[in-house]
């Protein structure tokens, strides 16, 4: 039950609104107008036969942080290993404010180059909460750009719940929207097969094996499902039909 009348405005605000980017815009732009917060990170972890704490190639991540700051942190590795907050987040299920976490990321292999690239990019007071759909985990993160320390303290202080709630919003509604889709994608049964089996680790050589279908068969299905989910790759396709429900490794 939303107690106040800001969480209230954000929902009937993502009501109206279709697609990720429109749901992402819009929800940036009432928490700039009512917490100060700026930019922020989107990340979605599939889990396979919900087994938790495993990182995966699938994870679908979306950040508007500045360029300098992505072009450092996945310079060796994707931002999921880089940044220790997401897996904090992930295994603990607690929300939590980046700087609480001070202690934690100077212990991690990138941590303290990685807080000497926030301070100098002005993204130091930030607040991530996970949440859960189905068969995925996901972190929401966004930085207060224009505040100190002792005033995103008393921000927190005051707003955390309502906070948490519209962080809890806004990934719902993404989901919602996705899976108001999935209808329409229109996946023959063997091209789920495919994309089943895809998702398990399987090659298209040992799909084709394990169906008794030909492998210029098999690569056809996975190519016609990457088109019908509008997927970049056939690991974007295999995320997709997790993500949508269409699928269930």
């Amino acid at each position: 039950m939303f107690q106040d009348t800001g969480t209230f405005a954000l929902l009937e605000k993502l009501h109206s609104q279709s697609g990720f980017q429109a749901l992402w815009q819009t929800f940036r732009d009432h928490m700039e107008a009512h917490f100060g917060f700026g930019t922020g990170y989107y990340g979605v972890l599939v889990l396979p036969n919900h087994e938790e704490n495993r990182f995966l190639p699938q994870m679908h991540n979306y950040c508007d942080f500045p360029d300098d700051y992505l072009t450092y942190v996945q310079h060796e590795k994707p931002l999921w290993e880089a940044d220790p907050i997401l897996p904090h987040c992930l295994t603990t299920g607690d929300p939590v404010s980046w700087r609480d976490l001070q202690p934690k990321t100077l212990e991690h292999e990138y941590g303290r180059a990685l807080l000497a690239v926030n301070h100098d990019l002005g993204l130091h007071n930030g607040f991530a909460v996970p949440v859960e759909g189905r068969n995925k985990k996901s972190m929401i993160g966004l930085h207060a750009p224009d505040t100190d320390d002792r005033e995103f303290d008393l921000l927190l202080a005051s707003h955390r719940r309502e906070v948490t709630e519209c962080f809890k919003l806004i990934h719902h509604a993404i989901e919602a929207d996705e899976e108001r889709y999935a209808p329409l994608v229109g996946l023959t049964p063997r091209e789920e097969e495919c994309l089943l089996w895809s998702a398990a680790g399987l090659s298209s050589k040992r799909i084709a094996f394990k169906l008794s279908l030909s492998h210029r068969t098999v690569e056809n299905c996975l190519f016609r499902a990457q088109r019908k989910l509008k997927a970049a790759n056939k690991s974007h396709a295999v995320y997709k039909a997790v993500v949508l429900g269409l699928i269930q490794p």
